[in-house]
């Protein structure tokens, strides 16, 4: 495991323990996370703090399972600030 979260971190983190599961990460565009919200296969939550997107990016570039793609679309874009 690259990347761990405990519980609390986030409201969605219920386990004690949880990881970021890199090999199947996706990039989507805004508009498709909505059209998904809106057929119900995605249920949108609070934001995540600062610390805990830190935390995941951090394990884009370690993460052995990480995607080639997905490693060179972050780092493209690692620069830009989230909300």
């Amino acid at each position: 495991m690259t990347v761990t979260l405990n519980r609390g971190e986030h409201q969605f983190l219920t386990k004690p323990m949880s990881y970021v599961y890199y090999r199947e990460a996706q990039i989507k565009k805004v508009s498709e996370l909505l059209e998904e919200e809106k057929l119900g296969r995605l249920k949108m939550h609070q934001p995540c703090s600062q610390k805990v997107i830190e935390i995941v990016r951090s394990g884009v570039t370690a993460s052995e399972h990480c995607r080639r793609s997905m490693k060179q679309f972050y780092k493209e874009r690692k620069d830009v600030k989230s909300k």
